[in-house]
């Protein structure tokens, strides 16, 4: 039984990525210490790492939510409701143009 689900890392997207951090000079190393893991010099320092795990939480959440909205195809939907939306609005505005205009757009 083959599943044909999509993959969910492929493999040009994480080295592009990783490519970005790369020469970005991302220090990685920064956030994978816990202030449980190891003694912290103060609060300060604990409190900065707290929050930083805190913001990377939110930015998956984030994210997940996107790749959920962007596969169920939403924004598509969205977009060909503006279209017809538009189309009716330009037809409203020839019509007020253009006084023989008889066509009606609803």
């Amino acid at each position: 039984m083959s599943s044909s689900k999509p993959n969910p890392l492929p493999l040009g997207d994480v080295l592009r990525d990783l490519a970005v951090l790369r020469a970005s000079d991302v220090d990685l190393t920064d956030g994978t210490t816990f202030p449980d893991a190891e003694l912290t010099d103060g609060a300060n320092e604990a409190d900065g790492t707290r929050k930083s795990v805190q913001q990377s939480y939110q930015f998956v959440k984030e994210a997940r939510e996107a790749l959920r909205v962007h596969q169920r195809g939403d924004l598509d939907k969205q977009g060909d409701e503006l279209d017809i939306l538009r189309s009716k609005l330009e037809g409203l505005r020839d019509g007020a143009r253009d006084p023989n205009h008889q066509k009606s757009v609803f």
